[in-house]
């Protein structure tokens, strides 16, 4: 639109499946520079499929323009559109209402961290001691965004059935809730819910000074002799519990987290339904007792930092009913297809924590995305090297390739300000450049805001791949696995998230002496 002519008007234009910028600004007499210019400040093609990803929503990539396509499921799927002036005017002599109407915008995604199962104990929500490591990573999260809008989900594998993954994920959610909120008093409702026993109380008082490998009872009542409010007996009753449950939160482990940084409903699970690496069928076998080790990363809690969070969740504790109204809204392409929920996918979109295979970002340092269309035929047994980055990047292309949504996603650390970066695929048919002298630094810098979402996913142009081998992908062998039942049946004592059966041991190794711990201490 020539900047001469005046605006009356503009029009909220929802996308739809087949169009692209061009066809929108063609249909409305324009250029697509006047049409991004209007809507994004910029005519720059990098910038303006950034923006098509992180505002309009767009997902797909065109192999017949340089932009994204859009598609009916693109959220929130809005272009805006300036309407030509018109010589009409408002009638003199009488008032006239005017309404605005909020312009909702979508959640926005600060960063994300997460805990591994492995620091629960086994089908229960005590948090292990280990798990000090993985509040780190929280606690500089919290520090670089101290008003983040924080929930809390819980996840698990498919051992067992269904609704009993569900609560399993619920309960984990709300314990890692209570650990960072310095609530012993869900933690006792945990401890009898769950029956936690023993073994939690031999953990806690080692861990906070109090060996009980040589005497139980005397490692209990060194603990009570510190409490002025405690009857020094020997017991780990009640009382005693919630004083250990409180020290063992607030000592070395302790995250302060306020009560208002949280958004409704605070902690979700999600049972089985959102894995982050693709379900193993050694998983569900021997009725469901054969878990497989490489799936233990879908047993895990996932904490969500928001600037904007979203506004309504869609979820509910303890009922599957909503996971299975999300799980049918399948109108498009989910981003992670592993995600079986509607409104998890979308909220984890921009999350580091929640990709199949990821980089993590060293301390202090941010995780970025390097993406290009995979119309570069690569072989499959290629790797690519990236020359110049403060931490050097050796990656399996085939890794990386997203046949979905055809592109190649590599995940890397901060790159240096004004290096010349140089990226090589390297196989066994030789290596090949696929651009050199490229101030990586530089394109972050052009193609983000100040706000953007982390980690960062970029764009290259096309014209660095001048040199790209054109070798289509080989086919390798892979050779199923073993599907012997005998390979994958564990021990009794050591099956997944399914619940055991009945053991008065439990899974600790218990001392010669077992205190009593229904006294009133």
């Amino acid at each position: 639109m020539p900047i001469q002519d005046r605006i009356a008007e503009i029009e909220e234009h929802r996308v739809k499946s087949g169009e692209t910028l061009e066809s929108i600004a063609r249909a409305n007499g324009m250029t697509w520079q006047e049409l991004a210019r209007f809507n994004w400040q910029t005519t720059a093609p990098c910038e303006v499929n950034n923006k098509l990803r992180t505002v309009v929503g767009a997902t797909r990539r065109s192999r017949a323009s340089q932009f994204y396509a859009f598609d009916n499921a693109d959220d929130p799927g809005i272009i805006l559109i300036p309407k030509h002036w018109r010589a009409d005017v408002l009638e003199t002599g009488r008032v006239h209402t005017i309404r605005v109407r909020e312009h909702r915008l979508k959640p926005k995604l600060l960063t994300c961290c997460s805990i591994p199962g492995a620091t629960f104990a086994f089908d229960k929500s005590f948090i292990r001691s280990s798990v000090v490591e993985h509040l780190n990573n929280l606690q500089r999260a919290l520090e670089e965004h101290p008003n983040a809008k924080i929930i809390i989900y819980g996840h698990t594998d498919r051992c067992g059935p269904q609704q009993h993954n569900k609560d399993l994920s619920d309960r984990r959610a709300e314990s890692v809730y209570a650990f960072i909120r310095d609530r012993p008093d869900i933690w006792e409702r945990l401890y009898n819910d769950e029956r936690w026993g023993t073994g939690v109380i031999q953990e806690i008082l080692k861990d906070l000074g109090h060996d009980p490998d040589s005497n139980m009872r005397t490692a209990i009542r060194a603990f009570q002799d510190s409490k002025a409010n405690l009857v020094t007996d020997g017991i780990a009753g009640p009382n005693t519990r919630r004083e250990l449950f409180h020290d063992y939160m607030t000592g070395r482990h302790d995250i302060r987290v306020g009560e208002d940084q949280f958004i409704a409903p605070k902690f979700m699970g999600c049972g089985e339904f959102n894995p982050k690496v693709e379900p193993n069928r050694h998983e569900l076998a021997n009725n469901g007792r054969g878990r497989a080790p490489g799936n233990e990363p879908n047993r895990r809690v996932v904490f969500y930092l928001f600037d904007r969070p979203p506004k309504n969740v869609p979820c509910a504790l303890g009922s599957l009913g909503p996971c299975r109204t999300e799980m049918a809204k399948h109108e498009g392409e989910r981003n992670n297809p592993l995600h079986q929920c509607d409104f998890y996918d979308r909220i984890s979109n921009s999350c580091h924590c929640e990709r199949e295979l990821e980089t993590p970002p060293a301390e202090g340092k941010r995780a970025y995305y390097l993406e290009f269309s995979d119309d570069v035929k690569l072989p499959g047994d290629a790797m690519l090297v990236v020359e110049g980055l403060e931490e050097p990047m050796r990656i399996p292309v085939c890794d990386c390739h997203d046949g979905e949504r055809g592109i190649y996603l590599f995940a890397f650390l901060h790159p240096i300000p004004g290096a010349m970066c140089k990226a090589t695929i390297e196989s066994a048919q030789g290596s090949s450049v696929l651009f050199e002298n490229v101030d990586l630094y530089a394109l972050i810098e052009d193609s983000s805001e100040p706000d953007s979402p982390d980690p960062l996913q970029i764009n290259l142009p096309d014209d660095l791949f001048d040199h790209a081998l054109e070798v289509e992908d080989e086919e390798v062998d892979h050779p199923e696995p073993d599907t012997d039942e005998d390979d994958c049946e564990l021990p009794e004592n050591e099956v997944g998230d399914a619940p055991p059966p009945p053991d008065p041991e439990g899974e600790y190794e218990y001392l010669d002496y077992e205190p009593e711990l229904d006294g009133e201490n």
